[in-house]
């Protein structure tokens, strides 16, 4: 795991009922998260240029890869503060609810986030609204903060929470959201959660009855300890890639779906994410020219390979053409199995 930079957070005391707690100031809610958001760049960077550590094509940390844009919360999220306060984010084809995992003492909007405070508790949760749907932070600012949090998902109805990882491989604490039929239609990271001095602190999570919790292990932090998690809201192409098609390609394969995936700083990577790919590929318009879609499973395979092993590839192409001899042969060939 790759070792970061020290960067300074100030805390400021406030004096809150007849107890003295510690909260941030406003101005520390914004540097945190960024601070969280380069720890998750870097990590990103240290895991996909492991795979490339030979290829001129890998990640940098001077390389100028999108960040995941913050957008105007008024235009995109809408609020309920009942028992449960929930963020909600509508999407083409529907609604999604991320329930918050505190019980507020405060609530106030700081510049693009919508922040909850629970002073008593140490935590503060923020939202954001980004162009794969929301995110939600945590801030944990002592060990009298709890070590589970329960993030209630209100789903559209006949939607469930099933494990993101394919069958047979480790699941990693991120899941889809499908139907009866295993449409997909979103779904939720695995928590990614790092301390005041960049070091990754365990975090785990399950789902219990459409609920995300997160468990985290405060053993040897430096506080504050920050946790996110990504809501991702649908499958739309545009989402993930730049541009797809079929074009012609060298015999013996003919023809190639080549795809361009969006570049990525921030986004979490995990098998949420590459599912969702997937998904958005498979419910593209190219499935539907059965003429050059055949073999899918093959296709599925070198998809997965690129996820895996060759992301940072400017263009992904996939031959159906090529011989499916399972995941692991195509990944020995470096996704392209003859």
């Amino acid at each position: 795991m790759s070792k970061h930079k020290l960067l300074p957070i100030a805390l400021t005391f406030v004096l809150a009922t007849a107890l003295c707690s510690t909260i941030f100031a406003q101005s520390d809610i914004t540097s945190t998260i960024n601070d969280f958001n380069d720890y998750v760049a870097a990590d990103n960077i240290a895991q996909v240029s492991g795979s490339f550590s030979n290829d001129p094509r890998a990640l940098s940390a001077s390389d100028d890869y999108t960040e995941l844009t913050s957008l105007p919360l008024s235009e995109h999220v809408s609020f309920s503060n009942g028992s449960t306060p929930f963020a909600f984010i509508e999407s083409e084809n529907c609604t999604l609810g991320l329930g918050i995992p505190i019980t507020p003492t405060n609530v106030q909007t700081i510049e693009n986030y919508q922040v909850y405070w629970d002073i008593g508790q140490s935590v503060i949760c923020s939202v954001e609204a980004n162009e794969l749907g929301l995110r939600e932070y945590c801030i944990i600012d002592s060990n009298n903060a709890p070590c589970q949090f329960a993030h209630v998902l209100n789903l559209p109805t006949g939607y469930s929470l099933i494990p993101s990882a394919p069958i047979g491989q480790p699941e990693d604490g991120s899941y889809l959201i499908v139907d009866n039929g295993q449409t997909t239609i979103g779904g939720i990271s695995a928590p990614h959660a790092y301390d005041a001095l960049g070091n990754p602190v365990p975090a785990n999570a399950h789902v219990e009855n459409n609920t995300f919790i997160v468990e985290l292990d405060y053993t040897s932090v430096t506080y504050p300890v920050t946790y996110g998690i990504q809501l991702y809201s649908d499958t739309e192409f545009k989402k993930y890639f730049y541009s797809g098609g079929w074009e012609p390609y060298v015999a013996p394969w003919n023809y190639t779906l080549a795809l361009t995936p969006r570049e990525w700083r921030t986004e979490f990577l995990d098998e949420t994410a590459k599912a969702l790919r997937w998904s958005a590929v498979y419910n593209s318009s190219f499935r539907q020219e059965t003429h050059y879609w055949v073999n899918e499973t093959g296709i599925y395979n070198q998809f997965y390979c690129h996820v895996n092993i060759a992301g940072l590839k400017p263009t992904w192409h996939l031959e159906p053409l090529r011989p499916d001899y399972g995941y692991g042969y195509t990944l020995s060939m470096g996704c392209n199995p003859e």
